[in-house]
């Protein structure tokens, strides 16, 4: 009886706004959700010193999910493709995926930053690169409930109201990420920016697939040895390294909109064979290349 009447009660509240609501002005324009599509096979953890940040997953190469990096305790820098974004308590930063990010001058201890990585299954990219915001507290108090969420699941996982809520709720959060951007990162001075401009496109130039250093440094008018060492210096990484993992990324794009085979990529990004390519491939995403590209 006091369920009939509590549902009654309800239903003259939703009566008493139902009589406000006006006649549409146009049948087929109403409310949009905005850039992003809800967000999918959602995963959140915690990072709580630098020595964390910098290992595992999130040693320096590139992801194929989208990351919202949320810092509760303590201050550090997160560097995406060469841009210094300081991060702090209240200004996060969202990653977009197949990104170069890594991490520097944070604290050995006492920090505390929370992550979100998720898919966006068929959503054009609301974000390219990397986008530095504030959370507004409305975004604080839904991620608060995301987390609950997620800490209080059952051993099985998040299924069906739980997963939609918490898909729902990690939606809104990003779509006001989105809308409140701050200025931009620190890039590299003029010098370093356009040699890394340099080195960007001649990895990039189809015609330079299979050809290494020597090749590369010749390009940019450095000695193999320097252009090495500088690159480290600057950007945290080996350079080889870095060319693998650019090479990678172009053949993830080449894979999900091309529609080419794995041998046909592997062959046009200069790789000795299918092997050698899926080997390199799986290390930097994490999946094998047939994997990454069956339909989702």
């Amino acid at each position: 009886m006091k369920s009939r009447h509590h549902s009654e009660g309800n239903f003259r509240a939703l009566g008493t706004l139902a009589r406000k609501v006006a006649v549409p002005r146009n049948y087929f324009h109403g409310a949009r959700h905005g850039p992003f599509v809800v967000p999918d096979n959602i995963i959140v953890f915690v990072r709580r010193s630098l020595a964390e940040l910098q290992d595992g997953t999130f040693s320096p190469h590139y992801h194929n999910r989208w990351v919202l990096i949320v810092p509760i305790h303590g201050s550090g820098t997160v560097i995406v493709d060469g841009g210094r974004h300081r991060l702090q308590p209240g200004v996060g930063l969202l990653v977009s995926p197949l990104r170069l990010h890594y991490y520097d001058r944070a604290p050995r201890r006492g920090l505390c930053w929370l992550f979100f990585t998720f898919e966006l299954p068929g959503s054009p990219s609301p974000v390219a690169g990397a986008r530095v915001a504030r959370f507004t507290p409305s975004a604080v108090r839904t991620l608060s409930s995301v987390v609950k969420i997620w800490t209080e699941q059952a051993p099985g996982g998040i299924r069906g109201a739980q997963a939609s809520r918490m898909a729902a709720e990690l939606s809104v959060v990003l779509g006001e990420f989105v809308r409140s951007p701050i200025p931009g990162p620190r890039l590299p001075a003029k010098r370093e920016a356009t040699l890394l401009g340099k080195i960007k496109a001649w990895i990039e130039d189809g015609d330079n697939a299979g050809l290494g250093l020597t090749a590369l440094s010749r390009h940019v008018g450095l000695s193999e040895s320097r252009l090495r060492t500088w690159f480290r210096q600057e950007f945290g990484l080996s350079l080889g390294r870095y060319i693998r993992e650019t090479r990678c990324r172009q053949a993830a794009h080449r894979l999900k909109t091309e529609g080419l085979g794995v041998a046909e990529v592997a062959a046009g990004l200069g790789f000795s064979s299918a092997f050698s390519f899926s080997r390199t491939f799986k290390s930097v995403l994490g999946v094998s290349p047939s994997e990454f590209a069956k339909p989702r």
